[in-house]
């Protein structure tokens, strides 16, 4: 709705003044976004009872589902989102709303064939893709290519609808409405996990199951996981109507400004799509640089590791997600879009600062996380042993979640870092850096498995050393193209408080889950060490007067009024 948007002269529109709630945004963000974890690992836990922690379908599955995952990041929340997010902001700042509708219109047009072109020729490359990779052998879908094959074709068309519904939340995102898009994570964890009850009630909770019938599960899962996608882009269709992208509102926009009816050039409008289309080739492995190291992860495994290695993998890295997504993926969310706006506005060093200052919230959340985590590893990994995943397939992947904990921390601090870098316009550095990550992941990957003979940790620990030698790179040349930390002061001696409050929480808080597991079980001492140990990180910051956590009791005392 445009009375939402104060519009200037000559069509323009305030795009500064629709992102003034930044504290309430981030709260909203974080929030929906824990939900939709909790509800993750509540889907998580159903998946491996019901297939179990070494089901070569499982293994499969998950293989297949990362691919039309890593598109998603590709078209949708990354390079094609934030080309569309970068453009959108500056259309709309220079000739209003009605211009903001049309590239809108443009780029639906071309991406919705585009989308099933590609569906369409990555679901016939996968199913004569050869098993083994030719003149090097190497048999890079596994131990058995026939499951990988046919489940990842039956998850590909998901990419079109989450791609769409991507692309929907980067628009709302620009007009400052957060809910919806951040909904869609949350409804499609809902309908996944309503999609394993009927798998359960159909062929079973628990006991032995022979492949074929667990390929039969998957398959009924595959259809629940499109009808998902399907229920994220309704989320996102109402709003897109309300703000006037949708219906009438968009084309009655097609030739007027937001403020007086002048005819929008039509040439600008066509320049403006191809500067996305331009921008989204570059972004594209910058924007994806985790979910590409995690695809590379995924393959790695299936290929080299025993069956139970790819399921393992996943369900360390689910882990490994949670801190990220209430951290710096939700810090970055809510930012990115003013940072965009400051930048296109003229304000670099206001932008900095507010890079800066999305750095340390993050890290304020990712250090502490990283050191529970790690003493919490076989715990928080034993709430999955139940139905078919056994004690040995829990000590394997905690060994993996242990070394994904050295990868907190910088794949956050790379992932805010991309994100500045993209906005202040150095899309091809940015892009470069993250060719070079996938490059060093799997040169480590195959150090550690291959040359060491570890196991799936060996995976993690080359996602951990690839994002701290990205993360010096990205770090190293901001401050040398945009300037030093901006307005941040005893750096150093926040950073120490925070590391040494995460360590002592971690320590804490395997320390009361060892006293009080055997007595109230593994759950209960979970949470109690949990939080006994977020008390002691929180007293420490308190006590030392952090500004993070002054700054997040603010916006959320804001937030209740």
């Amino acid at each position: 709705m445009e009375s939402r948007n104060e519009t200037g002269a000559g069509g323009s529109t305030d795009i500064v003044s629709r992102h003034r709630n930044l504290g309430r945004r981030a709260i909203l963000v974080t929030t929906l976004t824990g939900f939709s974890r909790l509800l993750g690992y509540g889907r998580d836990l159903m998946m491996a009872a019901i297939f179990g922690g070494s089901s070569p379908v499982l293994d499969a599955f998950f293989t297949g589902w990362r691919i039309p995952n890593l598109f998603r990041r590709f078209l949708g929340e990354g390079a094609l989102g934030m080309a569309f997010q970068r453009t959108l902001t500056n259309t709309e700042a220079r000739d209003g709303l009605g211009a903001g509708r049309q590239l809108f219109r443009a780029i639906i047009k071309l991406l919705v064939p585009a989308l099933f072109l590609i569906c369409g020729a990555l679901m016939l490359g996968i199913w004569y893709l050869p098993d083994r990779i030719p003149g090097l052998g190497w048999a890079w879908l596994g131990k058995d290519p026939q499951f990988v094959r046919e489940l990842s074709v039956r998850c590909m068309p998901y990419l079109i609808v989450v791609c769409l519904t991507a692309l929907a939340a980067a628009a709302l995102n620009v007009r400052g409405r957060f809910t919806a898009s951040t909904w869609t994570a949350p409804i499609m964890n809902l309908v996944w996990i309503g999609a394993l009850v009927a798998v359960g009630l159909t062929y079973g909770w628990s006991g032995a199951v022979e492949s074929e019938r667990q390929m039969d599960m998957a398959r009924m899962l595959a259809w629940g996981v499109l009808l998902a996608g399907a229920a994220q882009l309704l989320v996102v269709t109402w709003p897109l109507y309300q703000e006037g992208f949708l219906g009438r509102g968009a084309a009655a926009g097609a030739g007027k400004g937001a403020a007086g009816g002048n005819k929008q050039d039509l040439t600008g409008i066509s320049a403006a799509r191809n500067r996305v289309l331009r921008d989204t080739l570059p972004m594209a492995l910058a924007a994806a640089a985790y979910q590409v190291n995690m695809l590379v992860d995924g393959l790695m495994a299936e290929s080299l590791l025993s069956d139970g290695g790819p399921s393992a993998q996943f369900f360390a890295n689910r882990f490994h997600q949670f801190p990220l997504a209430l951290g710096a993926f939700s810090v970055m969310s809510a930012v990115y879009p003013a940072l965009q706006a400051l930048v296109a506005k003229g304000g670099r060093t206001a932008a900095r600062q507010l890079h800066d200052r999305a750095q340390m919230t993050a890290l304020f959340i990712g250090l502490p996380a990283s050191f529970g985590m790690f003493f919490l590893a076989e715990p928080l990994v034993g709430l999955l042993e139940r139905g078919r995943f056994d004690v040995g397939e829990v000590a394997r992947t905690a060994g993996a979640l242990q070394a994904l904990c050295l990868a907190i921390v910088p794949a956050g601090a790379c992932t805010i870092a991309l994100r500045a870098h993209h906005a202040f316009g150095g899309t091809a550095f940015v892009a470069a850096v993250s060719c070079g990550q996938t490059v060093v992941n799997i040169l480590a990957n195959i150090g550690f498995v291959v040359g060491l003979g570890m196991d799936v940790e060996g995976l993690a620990l080359g996602s951990a050393l690839a994002s701290w030698i990205s993360l010096i790179v990205l770090m190293t040349s901001l401050r040398r193209r945009y300037g030093e930390v901006g307005g941040l002061t005893n750096l150093g001696r926040r950073i120490a408080i925070m590391a040494s409050g995460g360590l002592g929480a971690g320590v804490l808080g395997a320390w009361v889950h060892g006293l009080l597991v055997t007595s109230v079980g593994n759950t209960l001492a979970l949470i109690s060490g949990a939080l006994a140990g977020a008390g002691l990180y929180f007293v420490v910051a308190a006590a030392t007067r952090q500004p993070e956590l002054a700054e997040t009791l603010e916006k959320i005392r804001r937030r209740l009024r």
